[in-house]
């Protein structure tokens, strides 16, 4: 039996599909989403569903909206996936409902500025509270990307980061509060949601959370149990967590995958993720394709967990069947 909560989901929710299913069956859910993805994925578990093309006006998608509302109260508006994040807010802006994860991701410019260490906190704001989960390093691998990596003991005090965050971080909200360490003290760099495919699911699951319910909990009110915060391991488990992944750099459909037992067995190695079917299209990252693999893994340093985590990429391997006038061979870029 559903309760008398109505959250609407605003986005791509196709990685979290099976959470929603599953928080569905005591919310009511609907779904505002564009028109492919609403013709990918079907209504699953969304009460109501409503699609608009990429070239909708703000206006329209707030019109939809408040249709929504008419059938019952909204009381939180939840934004996944990469796009439609103005549009999320503007949807609980008229409805007066609260919003997580629709934030844009401004920018200071302050790393131009120090070559103190860039750091992330992941972080949970609602009613005025805020509760750090992980406080990770961006390490630098690729020209076009980082590994995201969780450390243990920082120069940069967490109970400083706790307290900068409060002023930092949206009320409402799920995702990572990037920074740097200035002479001057921190300065923040930007604000970025939480995305189901950035790590965070990876790193928040060693500490035994779950993001999607971290997430629901902030649309509920329900309590939220936040555990790791000060940077040790729960029940002997590694200090430090690292997610590596790679993607490709030419255009092709994947044909083989090997090697993920390889990268499961190597010690250390948490949790392998293969993020793209045999047989799907792949794009280069350059051009917003998607990661092939991806890999958490623990040890006692991050540096450890970082090396443990390349180590098991190594092991794996995808082919391509690629366009010939596209041959070449995969790039392996790190986040």
């Amino acid at each position: 039996m559903t309760s008398s909560r109505h959250v609407v989901v605003v986005g791509n929710p196709g990685p979290v599909l099976p959470a929603l299913a599953e928080l569905g069956a005591h919310t009511r859910l609907s779904w505002l989403a564009l028109v492919p993805d609403l013709a990918r994925h079907g209504q699953g578990p969304f009460r109501t569903a409503h699609a608009l093309h990429r070239d909708a006006k703000p206006e329209d998608w707030v019109t939809m909206a408040r249709v929504l509302a008419d059938t019952q109260e909204v009381s939180g508006v939840w934004h996944v996936g990469s796009q439609l994040a103005d549009v999320a807010e503007d949807v609980a802006a008229e409805l007066g409902a609260s919003l997580v994860g629709g934030v844009p991701h401004p920018a200071d410019g302050a790393r131009a500025e120090t070559g103190g260490p860039e750091l992330s906190a992941k972080v949970l704001r609602r009613d005025g509270h805020r509760a750090q989960l992980l406080l990770t390093t961006r390490v630098q691998r690729h020209a076009s990307g980082a590994v995201l990596t969780e450390d243990g003991p920082h120069e940069v005090d967490r109970a400083e980061v706790l307290a900068w965050c409060l002023d930092h971080v949206p009320a409402s909200f799920l995702g990572s509060v990037d920074f740097v360490v200035t002479p001057s003290g921190l300065r923040r760099t930007g604000v970025r949601p939480w995305q189901p495919t950035d790590g965070t699911t990876e790193l928040l699951r060693t500490r035994g959370m779950e993001a999607v319910e971290l997430a629901w909990s902030v649309l509920t009110g329900a309590e939220v149990s936040v555990a790791g915060t000060d940077g040790s391991g729960p029940d002997g488990g590694p200090a430090s967590v690292a997610v590596a992944a790679y993607g490709s750099e030419v255009a092709g459909a994947l044909v083989a995958l090997d090697g993920l037992d390889d990268a499961r067995n190597v010690p250390g190695v948490l949790d392998v993720r293969a993020l793209a079917n045999l047989g799907s299209d792949v794009l280069p990252l350059s051009e917003g394709g998607e990661f092939l693999v991806r890999i958490a893994a623990g040890g006692a340093t991050g540096s450890g967990a970082l090396s443990t985590a390349i180590d098991g990429l190594a092991r794996t391997a995808p082919t391509l069947d690629i366009v010939p006038s596209l041959a070449g061979s995969l790039d392996r870029v790190w986040f």
